[in-house]
């Protein structure tokens, strides 16, 4: 004979099924839970430290350690989906960072000047559009330099192929807590 509370092995029971759904609530909160344990763990630590899931990180051109900062997690936004979490940048220099960039070849700096009709400098405090609209002023640009090719190095920001230690235990703590409160929420 079989005693016990049928009412709770219903419950559970419905909890199980509902965690086999792909897209229900438990995965969400699942995903969650492994987002939070990633944010905390090798995602922050990364960007304290300058090396990512592939090793240190190409330094910078004045020889320090490259993309340490405490606001360079926040750029990454992080949503729950069907079958995971999807982290996203959102910066499109994040992007840069992360795969290289070649900026190409350019014209920079220079500002402009305006003279008179005798050739001097009019101060930018008598300049308005009133004097603009004279025939008699005219711009110069000064001070332009030529920039050249620059190169951002890759600077890989989350794991490809297989999985580093500190991701996999990340995945595993944060699938741990939130199957654990699962388990508190199915037995309620």
């Amino acid at each position: 004979m079989l005693t016990g509370d049928f009412g709770k092995l219903k419950k559970l029971g419905a909890a199980v099924e509902a965690l086999a759904k792909p897209g229900g609530k438990p995965q969400a909160r699942l995903a969650v839970s492994v987002i939070g344990e990633l944010r905390r763990g090798p995602l922050a630590d990364q960007y304290r430290t300058g090396a990512g899931p592939a090793g240190q990180w190409t330094r910078r051109a004045d020889g320090k350690p490259a993309l340490v900062s405490r606001k360079l997690p926040q750029m990454i936004s992080a949503k729950p989906t069907d079958i995971g979490a999807r982290f996203v940048w959102r910066s499109p220099m994040m992007v840069a960072h992360h795969e290289g960039h070649m900026f190409a070849a350019r014209t920079g700096g220079g500002h402009s000047i305006f003279l008179d009709e005798n050739g001097r400098s009019i101060k930018l405090g008598k300049l308005n559009r009133r004097a603009l609209r004279r025939r008699f002023v005219q711009e110069v640009v000064i001070a332009r330099h030529r920039v050249g090719v620059r190169v951002l190095p890759a600077r890989p920001q989350y794991p490809r192929g297989t999985m580093p230690g500190p991701w996999a235990e990340a995945i595993s703590a944060g699938l741990r807590s939130g199957m654990q409160r699962w388990h508190e929420h199915a037995l309620k």
